[in-house]
């Protein structure tokens, strides 16, 4: 399957990562597991809110950077909100996007 948005296969690569790259990865994912404060569905994708902190922000930034490496037809916007004390992490993508990040994140439909 592809992302029709950009014609990208809609597939994760973990092939696409170094050993050191895949230990840092996996790291990451359990960390940020457990800081997400909240979860908001868009249309073509999902916000993750955490509590702001630099270093948090930093993390996430090195998430973002690895993700695109193994699963390049994701989009992220990383934001730190003005009026609550948030950072902001958006993936989206076109077709068949919201339905991987859904399982990924484990949201119900």
């Amino acid at each position: 399957m592809s992302d029709s948005a950009n014609g990208i296969p809609l597939a994760c690569s973990m092939n696409a990562f170094d050993d050191g790259q895949r230990l840092r990865y996996a790291a990451i994912r359990l960390e940020m597991g457990t800081l997400i404060r909240g979860v908001d569905e868009l249309e073509n994708g999902y916000t993750l809110r955490f509590d702001a902190d630099g270093s948090l922000f930093l993390l996430l930034a090195e998430f973002v950077t690895l993700e695109h490496v193994c699963c390049p037809f994701l989009q992220f916007r990383l934001e730190v909100g003005w009026q609550e004390a948030l950072i902001l992490l958006t993936l989206m993508g076109g077709d068949g996007v919201k339905a991987f990040l859904r399982e990924e994140l484990g949201q119900k439909s």
